[in-house]
């Protein structure tokens, strides 16, 4: 008796575990990291060019990579850690891990994407969700971190490729890059 009880109820829980309906499954999530639709209020979009100063942040601080870009590089200041010698003496492609985040420039391009991505969603914005106050205030920010990103690059490497969309990739010197800068900043 117990076995056809059993029986019967199988085709029940299938049913009811199988045919589900599709609203309940689908679950959109405020924390999402999906970009379509995201940026919808002005604090929002604060919150991405929090994340360009977030990134600019490492780049600077990660190891003391502020002093390493600076006078420890000459020798002229000696910090405490394992890695300052090495950096003193020019060689930057010793197999340290310290030392290999000190020579990583992608913090900077992330600084750089991160600010291109602020310009596209400022752009994007419509009237309702940014002010011309907020619009041009996002913007000069975008761009003032665009320029710090490019300064500090040919500072420190010199030759450096592009990432910006009309030229992405193409090497530019030293001065090209300062120039970049330079007009980012008068942007700004």
């Amino acid at each position: 008796m117990n076995d056809m009880k059993f029986w019967k109820l199988i085709p029940i829980i299938l049913l009811v575990v199988l045919s589900s309906c599709k609203d309940t499954l689908t679950v959109d999530l405020d924390n999402r990291t999906v970009a379509d639709g995201y940026y919808d209020s002005s604090q929002k979009i604060e919150q991405a060019v929090v994340g360009g100063y977030v990134d600019l942040r490492r780049a600077l601080l990660a190891n003391y990579a502020f002093l390493m870009y600076g006078d420890a590089r000459t020798g002229d200041l000696t910090v405490a850690v394992d890695f300052q010698p090495t950096v003193a003496s020019q060689n930057l492609t010793a197999p340290n891990r310290y030392l290999q985040q000190v020579t990583d420039w992608g913090y900077f391009y992330d600084v750089i994407k991160d600010a291109n991505d602020v310009l596209d969603i400022v752009n994007k914005a419509n009237g309702d969700i940014l002010n011309n106050y907020q619009r041009n205030l996002f913007k000069g920010e975008a761009l003032a971190l665009k320029s710090a990103a490019y300064f500090y690059l040919a500072r420190i490497w010199g030759t450096i490729p592009s990432a910006e969309k009309n030229d992405f990739g193409k090497l530019l010197n030293n001065e090209e890059a300062v120039t970049l800068a330079a007009g980012f900043a008068t942007q700004a």
